[in-house]
């Protein structure tokens, strides 16, 4: 979780501070700077880097068996969880 956090913190600065974020690929496949970008009601300013060796379009991750073995199941979707974790962020570091 403090990667996912981190992550997303740093996403928000670069928004903040309207610095350009790399995308390593053509933007063309599903990415969460989207979520993002709507919890902050902002675009984000892309800076779109060649596709690199190894990168994925799309991935339909079948997380069943380790929500059953962890006995956990998010309850929250992620456009809703950003939000929520964007809201908290602005509030907290008043930005």
């Amino acid at each position: 979780m403090k990667i996912l956090v981190t992550g997303v913190a740093g996403f928000i600065g670069f928004h903040t501070a309207r610095r350009s974020i790399d995308i390593y690929n053509d933007g063309a496949m599903s990415r969460d700077f989207i979520y993002i970008e709507e919890a902050l009601g902002m675009p984000a300013i892309k800076n779109f880097l060649p596709l690199q060796s190894g990168d994925v379009i799309d991935t339909w991750a079948d997380t069943h068996e380790l929500q059953d073995r962890v006995g956990f199941r998010p309850q929250v979707a992620v456009p809703v969880g950003v939000q929520a974790f964007v809201d908290w962020y602005r509030d907290y570091y008043a930005v």
